[in-house]
């Protein structure tokens, strides 16, 4: 796997906020980020939770969220700096 691709890191340009969630209106992490309290959203619009926990496995809840490759897994253990800190 190419990290330099979009095709195939987005979940890692997610965490950079380079890019918007792939389902519903799209947001970057920052949004989601400020989302912390609203429980009435966050219970209303569950499609962020794999963008926010990528999983390995075809079983989530998200067709639109990629699924974690195994560099970006990788990439994010060894690079903590690619977190947005807020």
């Amino acid at each position: 796997m190419c990290l330099h691709s979009t095709q195939n890191n987005k979940n890692l340009l997610f965490y950079r906020n380079e890019i918007k969630s792939q389902s519903g209106s799209g947001y970057k992490i920052e949004e989601m980020l400020k989302w912390h309290g609203n429980y009435t959203r966050l219970e209303k619009t569950m499609n962020y939770l794999q963008w926010l926990f990528p999983i390995q496995s075809t079983r989530g809840t998200n067709n639109h969220a990629q699924l974690l490759q195994r560099e970006e897994a990788e990439v994010l253990k060894i690079k903590s700096r690619v977190f947005v800190v807020v």
